[in-house]
């Protein structure tokens, strides 16, 4: 029951609360972005605008611009992180539960009845595997028999 135990990791109030809030959390990081691709942009402008970085001052104002982009995506990070973090333990319950009846994994019953079924199935072919040996040698014997009836036969008849 160790699945049942990772579900109860999740909590529905604590689920409930983050995907209500997932949407502002989205809206908020857009406008981020958009804000600082817009100061960016000017940024840019202005310096292509000139031929380049041309002064001390637009430098500073670029580092400036750059130390606030590193800000705004911690920012957009920390927003976001209660909800892909959620995310991944839904996933990886859900993953769990598929895991604990997976045929291909050793631990679970599945693998171990798709086990009985192999060793059942490779039974049955030794066995047709066997008959048809069988049948193989009887149909040698009764030819060779045959012919040498039927060879005596012909000697007998001349």
């Amino acid at each position: 029951m160790d699945t049942q135990a990772n579900n109860s990791l999740i909590k529905v109030e604590e689920f409930n609360q983050i995907m209500q809030s997932a949407p502002a959390t989205l809206q908020r990081n857009q406008t981020s972005v958009s804000t600082c691709n817009q100061a960016g942009q000017t940024l840019l402008d202005t310096i292509e605008a000139e031929g380049g970085i041309s002064s001390d001052e637009l430098d500073a104002k670029v580092s400036e611009y750059l130390a606030k982009t590193k800000i705004t995506i911690e920012n957009m990070n920390k927003r976001r992180k209660p909800l892909t973090q959620l995310l991944a333990t839904v996933s990886k319950s859900f993953t769990s539960l598929e895991s604990a009846i997976d045929v291909k994994s050793v631990t679970t019953i599945p693998y171990k009845l798709q086990q009985a079924r192999n060793k059942y199935a490779a039974k049955k072919i030794a066995e047709q595997k066997r008959r048809e040996e069988d049948v193989g040698e009887r149909k040698g014997s009764i030819s060779i028999g045959y012919l040498c009836h039927v060879g005596y036969s012909v000697c007998r008849i001349r």
